[in-house]
């Protein structure tokens, strides 16, 4: 932990998760368990909110299927391809407690004069209309889980900050494709810390995994406070010589399987 972190009382959540290792993300679990409305009311005072140009139209840039590398922006375009809005209601079947459908990449929630340009992975919508954030991992970049968390809670703050300027082109880009569902207040944003399995593997294994009780404490201090949260497990299934098809499986904080 660095001194910088450690003597403040109430950290930013942006710069707090930059300072989450497996050493100290128990002790980070222990305090926003017990303090998390204090840390969200310090995230919204620092918010700018953005007004316009949120890019979702922004869907896909074209998958790469014949590619092996697997960077966090191919599996961004890997899953938004099979999951896109464009693809109507029925098929394919959403990802249970996670997301009915994904409906752009890259989405800022910053306004640009404040910082460096700071975009979610990718926005959703859930099965009962609300605005889904999906933090994406790729599996050789490892982060401790809270920090995972943290980064996915840090944008669905801005997304619920700047709701009065996102909702006009939400409600657009939802419209254009006959989304049936559409909450006019965000009064949850549903969270998902979505990666590939190796890395799950990597952090539930004994020597990182989180104190399943305070997990379970922070996990219940979210939604009280209007962000769901859940993981996803990614995965590539072969269909051919050339191509693949994705896969998303939820999965509890402490799996069997992947």
């Amino acid at each position: 932990m660095t001194d910088d972190i450690g003597q403040e009382h109430i950290p930013e959540l942006y710069s707090l998760r930059k300072a989450i290792t497996h050493d100290n993300q128990n002790y980070w679990l222990e305090r926003l368990a017990n303090e998390l409305p204090l840390f969200i009311a310090k995230a919204k005072d620092s918010v700018y909110p953005r007004n316009r140009h949120f890019n979702l139209d922004n869907l896909f840039c074209g998958p790469r299927y014949g590619i092996r590398t697997r960077s966090e922006a191919e599996w961004e375009e890997w899953c938004i391809h099979t999951w896109s809005i464009r693809h109507g209601i029925k098929t394919p079947k959403p990802v249970r407690k996670a997301w009915h459908r994904l409906v752009a990449r890259q989405v800022p929630l910053e306004t640009p004069d404040r910082r460096n340009l700071l975009t979610a992975d990718l926005v959703g919508i859930s099965e009962d209309g609300f605005p889904v954030i999906v933090e994406l991992k790729k599996h050789t970049k490892q982060a401790p889980i809270l920090g995972v968390i943290l980064q996915a809670l840090f944008y669905g703050i801005r997304l619920k900050q700047s709701w009065s300027y996102f909702f006009e082109e939400w409600h657009e880009i939802l419209s254009k494709y006959n989304w049936p569902t559409v909450q006019f207040q965000p009064h949850r944003v549903y969270l998902v810390c979505a990666a590939p399995s190796e890395y799950w593997k990597h952090e539930f294994s004994p020597r990182f995994v989180p104190d399943l009780k305070l997990y379970f404490e922070v996990k219940k201090a979210l939604d009280s406070c209007g962000f769901p949260l859940s993981f996803v497990s990614l995965s590539k299934r072969t269909v051919n010589k050339v191509g693949f098809r994705v896969m998303a499986k939820p999965i509890d904080f402490i799996p069997t399987t992947f």
